[in-house]
């Protein structure tokens, strides 16, 4: 993680502190203590891309507003880092379908100005240095729509 704008970006939600949970808790039990444990109550630096599951089953759509601040820059280090998902497909396509749905959306409720201005100041680092990679990927439409919704967030 020695890149300036990982730096900026840990620095940015340092105030998150690990949740004792990640999942929220009005999701079906089974499923929810399954992926806590997919999680293992592991510290940020300590989760990688493939414990995130599958497209169809994962996490990612189900972390608490707490872990999300917590784990976005961890997120964004995946991203960049060429980390594969467990079906062998980049994760910075996972990290733009997330984002992408906008800082509406429950899980980004404890998110201040600051977090999200940073989070559209990554968006547009993906857009600069990975644009033909994403557009290859096929989510460059996915990004241009994240861009917008973060951009005055």
């Amino acid at each position: 993680m020695s890149s300036p704008i990982l730096l900026q970006m840990y620095e940015c939600f340092s105030g998150f502190g690990q949740p004792a949970r990640y999942v929220v808790n009005d999701l079906y039990p089974p499923e929810r203590e399954e992926y806590e444990e997919m999680l293992g109550g592991k510290p940020r630096e300590q989760i990688f891309s493939e414990d995130f599951g599958l497209v169809s089953w994962s996490p990612l759509p189900f972390l608490t507003p707490e872990a999300m601040g917590y784990m976005l820059p961890r997120l964004m280090e995946l991203s960049v880092s060429e980390a594969k998902d467990r079906d062998g497909d980049l994760f910075m396509m996972r990290f733009i379908n997330l984002i992408s749905i906008g800082p509406d959306n429950a899980q980004f409720t404890l998110l201040e100005s600051e977090h999200r201005s940073a989070i559209h100041a990554f968006l547009l680092f993906l857009d600069k240095n990975f644009h033909d990679l994403i557009e290859s990927e096929c989510w460059d439409e996915w990004l241009q729509e994240a861009l917008q919704r973060w951009k005055n967030a």
